[in-house]
């Protein structure tokens, strides 16, 4: 009876999964949202669909099914990313994704440490670093929807991205600093540069290679289980070989695929010996919904809703969240500023702010890092008590505040677009028919008008060649009869005679001088 029922209600998902997307088109709702809430609906604490045992399961298999849910998201992220805009992109994503990541760990650091009585500077520093970014789950499915500018999206899809392995990288050598005491910012930022660089070349290089593999896969089956099986080697490869970020490995990887002809051209070779087929790319899109939608249900089901009716971590959570707000506000309004974006993309950046999978992982870190070590015996008890028992229900508070945020921002955003936008196009009408007016003597040209007798030329011509075409097809004779409709030129020209309009009518169209006349 068991199966019965995990195989009705993983139907039921996938169906109410494919209904949100399309309630998205309609009403501009987010999927992520709906998916989220049903997930709180059938956890243990609601409709109690999912049982304690299930539950237990579920927490064992976690971390196997959130890497599986990062790679197929942003590797069906890269393949839908153009190489040119992410290249023109990439400083800017940079230096915006930096700005926002020191302003938020630092504001949040003080706001920890004087008002959430953390009293301790590193531990402070840490929760601002864990929940510091936002996520590439989150936020490529909800952006990709978007009817925002190219650079708007492939902005936050650069951010998410970086800031994933820009909060790993740097919770873990912040724990370093605190364990052995010796902060060297030199190690710190010369493993964060070379996590990044490693991961790009590695995943730049398999998708090269792949690409030459796929032309000799061509017409061949199972060509995409092919692509998803080398897909996981290369993050394992990358992740636990090279300890670097295998997301971001993963995101070129598809970029590299998605973009075969660019790079073709790139590197001076025909089209044809880059191969990757479009239905490798459509099935990899099906496959990202089913993860996608998993994905969202199961953030939903894990979440306890207690922590909700917890003062503290109530108090806690919201605070997060409103630092969240006040450091990315100004950082979004100036990139929206000094890149000429429009009030809908500027809006966009501000809301997309959506923690997740980076924030989820690392939720449990400091303690088991720092329990039984001197750091931990100097925190204070109220310091213990959070790292042991709060931290995990306030960062997953954080994560449902912040993606309810950024679904709500959504349908603001996309309401306001028709009528913004259709007062951009009237406006940009006025332009180019003030333009119009001002150069119409420079720019308009007529086409002359044929005469009368042209015209009745011009239609006997045709219908003399559809009456040929009908008598050759009947195999009666080789030449059609005169036309009713036929000028006098033109009766004068089966005859063999030359008149003076059609005098270089071509003998291919004149009759043979033995035949006789047809009736």
């Amino acid at each position: 009876m068991q199966v019965l029922e995990a195989f009705t209600a993983i139907g039921a998902i996938i169906i109410f999964g494919f209904l949100s997307s399309l309630l998205f088109k309609k009403t501009k709702v987010p999927d992520i949202i709906l998916l989220i809430l049903l997930g709180v609906l059938v956890g243990p604490h609601v409709l109690g669909i999912v049982t304690p045992d299930v539950m237990h399961a579920i927490e064992i298999f976690s971390p196997l099914f959130m890497a599986v849910a990062l790679v197929i998201i942003l590797f069906d992220g890269g393949l839908n990313l153009n190489y040119q805009n992410v290249m023109d992109n990439l400083g800017k994503a940079i230096l915006f994704t930096t700005l926002n990541f020191v302003s938020f760990v630092s504001l949040a650091a003080v706001v920890a440490y004087y008002f959430l009585s953390i009293g301790d500077w590193g531990i402070s520093i840490l929760l601002g670093v864990i929940i510091g970014g936002t996520s590439g789950a989150v936020v490529l499915p909800i952006v990709s929807k978007m009817s925002i500018g190219d650079e708007a999206k492939n902005l936050l899809i650069l951010e998410s991205v970086i800031t994933d392995v820009l909060v790993i990288v740097t919770a873990v050598s912040l724990v370093h600093i605190m364990l052995t005491s010796t902060a060297d910012i030199t190690l710190a930022t010369s493993s964060l540069a070379s996590n990044f660089l490693v991961a790009m070349v590695i995943g730049f290089l398999f998708g090269i290679f792949w690409l030459k593999s796929l032309k000799l896969l061509k017409g061949k089956p199972f060509s995409f289980m092919i692509t998803l099986a080398t897909l996981f080697i290369l993050y394992a490869l990358v992740e636990g070989a090279m300890h670097s970020s295998g997301a971001i490995a993963a995101l070129i990887f598809g970029l590299v695929l998605g973009n075969k002809d660019e790079f073709a051209r790139i590197f001076k070779k025909s089209p044809d010996d880059f191969v990757f087929d479009e239905h490798i790319k459509q099935f990899h899109s099906e496959l990202s919904f089913l993860i996608k939608t998993f994905f969202f249900v199961y953030l939903g089901v894990i979440f306890d809703l207690t922590a909700l009716f917890s003062l503290p971590i109530m108090i806690v959570s919201l605070t997060l969240f409103a630092v969240i707000v006040l450091a990315r506000f100004p950082i979004a309004k100036a990139v929206g500023h000094f890149s000429h974006m429009n009030s809908q993309d500027t809006e966009a950046i501000f809301v997309m702010f959506p923690r997740g999978l980076s924030a989820a992982v690392l939720a449990t870190y400091p303690y088991l890092m720092l329990r039984n070590t001197e750091v931990w015996n100097r925190l204070t008890p109220h310091t213990q008590n959070f790292l042991q028992n709060d931290i995990v229900n306030v960062v997953f508070v954080v994560i449902i505040l912040t993606a309810l945020a950024a679904s709500i921002g959504t349908i603001i955003i996309e309401r306001s677009l028709p009528s913004e936008r259709k007062e951009e196009n009237e406006a940009e009408i006025d332009e180019i028919t003030m333009w119009y007016q001002t150069h119409n003597s420079r720019i308009r040209v007529r086409k002359p008008a044929r005469s009368r007798d042209e015209k009745a030329s011009a239609s006997s011509d045709i219908k003399e060649i559809k009456a040929k075409k009908d008598y050759r097809k009947a195999g009666k004779i080789k030449k059609a009869p005169a036309t009713s409709g036929a000028s006098k030129s033109q009766k004068d020209a089966r005859k063999g005679k030359k008149s003076p309009e059609k005098g270089h009518q071509s003998a291919k169209n004149q009759p043979s001088r033995g035949k006789k006349k047809e009736l």
